[in-house]
């Protein structure tokens, strides 16, 4: 989703920023509290005030980077990592430079466990990451069609419910990309390519300029996941109650669904 750069544009953009903060807690809250605590020693240590601005014009740097990112709806999880991460080590950096050769063995102890705090954080992180086989972009165009890619007729359209896990990790995972084929029939419900501009064409041509009502006047429109309940939920909010849904078939083991009106099911 993207953002005007006006009042309640970038209103709207801090909102998203704290659902994001809440999305990945498990590590903005990590890497944000060594963060705090960082500049809580700063300010507890009575350190140098251009030392102090410094921490403070760093912390506001990385909040106006992810800013910017989330107002052109392309603040990913990535991105996130990233910029907390060197804002992080923006922090560190600054504590062992003032202390210098000098160190206190109070100030030795916090220099200790934050680096040790620092190391586990990135390596939990890195634990946590999916590693992928690299591949030159040319290669990864090669050789890509995977078993579960099908024939389609020229209308069809599959909208994944579960695309990462299901498909992004997928092809990563072997170092490949989609076959132009499947990615002109299949695209994921809901990510950050919504409101891109290029997406914005890419639905219109299929005319598909709202996926979730295509699921329900499109024709050869499915939506692939292994529940339904969210989506039929919120079809019969937005679009009548007399919406239901049938399974036609499985990909992968993965059910697909077509949503219909309760006259035609």
């Amino acid at each position: 989703m993207q953002f005007s750069y006006s009042i309640a544009g970038i209103s709207g953009a801090l909102i998203e920023m704290i659902r994001c903060i809440v999305i990945y807690r498990n590590w903005t809250l990590l890497i944000g509290g060594i963060i705090i605590c960082s500049l809580y020693f700063l300010i507890r240590k009575r350190y140098s005030w251009r030392l102090i601005l410094e921490s403070i014009l760093g912390i506001l740097g990385a909040g106006i980077i992810l800013l910017y990112f989330t107002i052109r709806g392309r603040a990913i999880s990535h991105v996130w990592i990233s910029v907390m991460l060197i804002t992080e080590m923006l922090h560190i950096e600054i504590i062992a430079r003032e202390i210098g050769d000098d160190l206190q063995k109070e100030n030795q102890d916090f220099m200790i466990k934050m680096g040790t705090i620092c190391c586990i954080a990135i390596l939990w992180i890195i634990a946590r990451s999916n590693w992928n086989v690299p591949q030159f972009a040319v290669n990864a165009r090669k050789n890509n069609a995977l078993e579960f890619e099908q024939k389609y007729d020229d209308n069809a359209l599959y909208l994944w419910g579960g695309w990462h896990k299901n498909i992004s990790w997928t092809y990563m995972g072997i170092g490949k990309l989609p076959t132009e084929k499947f990615i002109q029939h299949n695209m994921a419900v809901g990510d950050w390519t919504y409101g891109q501009t290029y997406f914005k064409e890419y639905l219109e041509e299929i005319k598909a300029e709202n996926p979730a009502k295509a699921l329900l006047i499109r024709e050869q429109t499915y939506y692939v996941s292994e529940d339904y309940e969210e989506l039929l939920l919120y079809l019969q909010e937005h679009y009548g109650k007399d919406i239901a849904v049938q399974k036609i078939g499985e990909i992968q083991s993965i059910p697909v669904w077509k949503f219909v009106k309760a006259w035609r099911s």
